[in-house]
């Protein structure tokens, strides 16, 4: 991402009336639809955003925007990792898996004080008051700690006994997502992964798939793709990425690249480099 200089983020003011392509980044984005409405298409979901609406991206979720007549909005792009080694992050990170829209409507609970957090946060960004990144920093982890909290409650049921044993049990969990983190380019099994976390295999594989909603091994590929994405857009040969994110060889990596970016590795960098050309970025970089 273009970040202001010497910082982890972005904030535009868009009033721009123009479609912005296929695309996606390793940041978090939030828009914020102030005046008229506002077309997203997100993964596999299509949002029509109305005035007031505000709508989370997650990073890297592929997404195209379209704006539908004249309006305004603000949008925000936040780097997630200086929250990376908080404890319990995520909890945001595993609810983030799509995109998630907030209306008045829908969350009357949620809605009216983030709403005034994001447009508090816009206005410390462009003031550029003393510490501004840090107060931004701290609206957004008390939004996102509010939104886990949410989930959390929808997930157990309100019962304070699930809720325990869900805590104990997201605990394990967190600490095997860290060592994926770290370590997804080495050779991880999904009875190595269970014995990490301290599960048994048969109730780590149920629980891995009711917290993620996704398989282990399902998990750990699309983490690698991911990771092979951000180095797609540098110059580092295929062959150098396939092995840098734990394929054993070429094909298996290009037939995992197919199945969740819908294209071959080649054919990915190829439209990077054609929507990020010179006169691309210096065209877009004023609204979006």
């Amino acid at each position: 991402m273009d970040y202001y200089p010497q910082s982890h983020m972005r904030i535009w003011y868009n009033t721009q009336n123009e479609d912005y392509p296929l695309h996606h980044h390793n940041a978090l984005e939030v828009i914020q639809c102030l005046e008229s409405t506002y077309r997203v298409i997100a993964g596999d979901q299509v949002y029509t955003l109305q005035e007031g609406d505000i709508l989370f991206i997650p990073p890297h979720l592929q997404h195209e925007l379209h704006p539908m007549g004249e309006g305004a909005r603000f949008i925000f792009l936040m780097d997630l990792d200086p929250f990376r080694d908080l404890q319990g992050i995520f909890a945001f990170h595993l609810f983030m898996k799509e995109a998630w829209l907030c209306t008045p409507q829908v969350h009357g609970d949620l809605h009216p004080q983030m709403y005034q957090d994001f447009l508090e946060m816009a206005d410390s960004y462009f003031k550029k008051e003393i510490l501004w990144e840090g107060a931004i920093y701290v609206k957004l982890l008390q939004i996102l700690l509010q939104i886990s909290r949410q989930f959390l409650k929808k997930q157990t049921g309100g019962s304070e006994v699930a809720e325990r044993q869900y805590r104990e049990d997201y605990g394990k969990l967190s600490h095997l997502l860290h060592y994926i983190d770290d370590h997804y380019s080495e050779k991880i099994t999904q009875e190595q992964a269970a014995d990490i976390a301290g599960f048994s295999r048969f109730y780590f594989s149920r629980l891995f798939k009711q917290v993620t909603n996704s398989t282990f091994p399902d998990y750990l590929a699309h983490k690698r793709i991911t990771e092979a994405q951000a180095l797609l857009s540098t110059d580092c040969p295929i062959t150098d990425i396939a092995f840098q994110t734990g394929f054993n060889n070429v094909s298996s990596f290009n037939r995992c690249f197919r199945k969740y970016a819908n294209c071959s590795p080649s054919d990915y960098r190829a439209r990077y480099r054609r929507e990020h050309t010179p006169e691309e970025a210096r065209r877009s970089r004023p609204g979006k």
